[in-house]
């Protein structure tokens, strides 16, 4: 299990680079305006083409979460946890990866109805 014990500080990197990837796009694109305030990363990942960075970012984040889920589900069954403890904790991590990758496929700027796209 030893180098598997690296997937999540490697999630963890992945995320911070990500968010501040998709951040630093959407300031030099002047999607958000600094002035206003700090912007939420979900916003900063609403528009083209960092948008699809985010997506991107969030999908191979949540990969790697299920990997990390089922590694952990696997460790903790060979130590000896009680089974429903052991699928309890897998598949609130799958759950949650389930939720990373719906909000990263879809913004709320792109979900918008097609007789409305003409009102902008």
């Amino acid at each position: 299990w030893a180098y598997l014990s690296l997937l999540p500080v490697f999630l963890a990197l992945w995320a911070i680079a990500g968010v501040w990837i998709v951040f630093a796009i959407a300031v030099a694109n002047r999607t958000v305006d600094l002035t206003k305030g700090f912007p939420y990363i979900s916003y900063c990942g609403s528009y083209a083409p960092q948008s699809c960075i985010f997506s991107q970012i969030l999908n191979t984040g949540a990969a790697l979460a299920v990997w990390i889920c089922i590694v952990r589900y696997h460790q903790l069954r060979d130590w000896g946890v009680k089974t429903w403890h052991n699928q309890l904790i897998l598949w609130s991590g799958l759950l949650c990866a389930l939720g990373t990758s719906i909000v990263g496929n879809f913004q709320p700027i792109a979900q918008v109805w097609p007789r409305e796209t003409h009102l902008r």
